[in-house]
């Protein structure tokens, strides 16, 4: 293996080839169409919940194409968090808290867990993604649970799409708030605070009383907002579930460069447009680790020069279909949680 040193060189040379190709300059025609369209989806999934508030079956369809428009939303809150729509912060920033609106979270909660899991990639200790207090992704972990996260761990194959449809939605509203909570002890940094306030205390009031006002009757409501909010958590942890779970993870003894640090600990999956978006673009997550400001319609252009480059250097380089992927990373939490199963048989 080449010196760290080396390899930091490295990285900056494949950086250096995205440059050169243009794959940094900024696409403002199309992420104003991804705007626009998802808007207008948004404006649709409205007008369905107008039309069919009295037909039970065809609104729960409309709460789960609602959910798919609102993850669409959390990819464009993603992306301007990453810097990757405008050159100017602000003007990012505006489409955060836009984004951040619509889906009841705070960008600066998105912003500050997921920019250190882009420092430190499944890095045990410091990447927060990999410390989820209902799953184990090592063995330690697992052997660490206490009851009754235990039952869930031994299973947690299985339990996996429950829990995330059951517990995402609502995971990230706490944790949004114990964020905007924190910044006011001057233990977190939350550069427009009171919009951010103002945020998470509107859209409640918005969501809940509009669905209430245009449902009837109320438990047609209730059931619209349990489909809408867990087949929103759930497509959004399958989607970000196979960027790194299954993947090396790293510890103390862990000595990797730069390079190999975000190649190693990421998966790429193929499908072809579909696929693309869908995942909205985070399906080339490669290149988006190499550089998280690269706008998402580039990425695809920006994944055959990375890979060219790693297969040239002999740095692994993981790509797989989608199927493969959930596989992969169902069989590997699985795997994990044998280490209890075996435990409890034994005891």
């Amino acid at each position: 293996m080449a010196s760290i040193a080396d390899s930091d060189r490295l990285l900056s040379s494949m950086q250096e080839l995205l440059k050169d190709a243009g794959l940094y300059n900024r696409q403002h025609g199309y992420y104003a169409r991804v705007m626009s369209g998802t808007l207008s989806l948004f404006i649709l999934g409205i007008m369905g919940i107008i039309l069919t508030h009295n037909t039970l079956w065809i609104l729960l369809l409309v709460a789960v194409f609602q959910s798919f428009v609102s993850t669409q939303f959390g990819f464009l809150a993603h992306d301007a968090v990453h810097d990757q729509i405008f050159a100017s912060q602000k003007a990012n920033r505006a489409i955060a808290l836009f984004c951040g609106f619509v889906m009841w979270l705070s960008p600066s909660w998105w912003g500050d867990k997921h920019n250190t899991h882009h420092r430190y990639p499944n890095a045990l200790g410091k990447d927060r993604d990999i410390n989820i207090s209902i799953f184990a992704l090592t063995q330690i972990q697992a052997l660490s649970k206490h009851w009754p996260i235990t039952i869930i761990v031994k299973y947690q194959a299985i339990f996996f799409v429950p829990a995330i449809f059951m517990l995402e939605a609502l995971s990230i509203r706490l944790d949004s708030l114990q964020h905007l909570i924190f910044s006011l002890l001057g233990k977190k940094e939350v550069t427009y605070r009171p919009v951010e306030f103002a945020i998470f205390l509107i859209h409640p009031i918005v969501y809940f009383g509009l669905l209430f006002w245009l449902i009837d009757p109320w438990y047609h409501a209730a059931l619209f907002i349990v489909v809408h909010q867990g087949f929103l958590g759930a497509y959004m942890g399958l989607v970000f579930a196979t960027n790194h779970k299954g993947m090396l993870m790293i510890d103390e003894d862990t000595k990797l460069d730069s390079l190999r640090l975000q190649v190693l600990t990421t998966r790429n999956v193929t499908g072809g447009w579909l696929v693309d978006f869908l995942m909205g673009g985070l399906n080339f997550q490669i290149p988006h680790h190499i550089n998280s400001w690269m706008p998402r319609c580039n990425l695809k252009k920006a994944n055959e020069i990375c890979r060219d480059f790693c297969e040239e250097h002999d740095i692994t380089y993981c790509e797989m279909s989608v199927w493969k992927a959930y596989h992969t990373i169902f069989a590997f939490l699985h795997r994990i949680g044998s280490v209890l199963r075996k435990k409890l048989a034994t005891s």
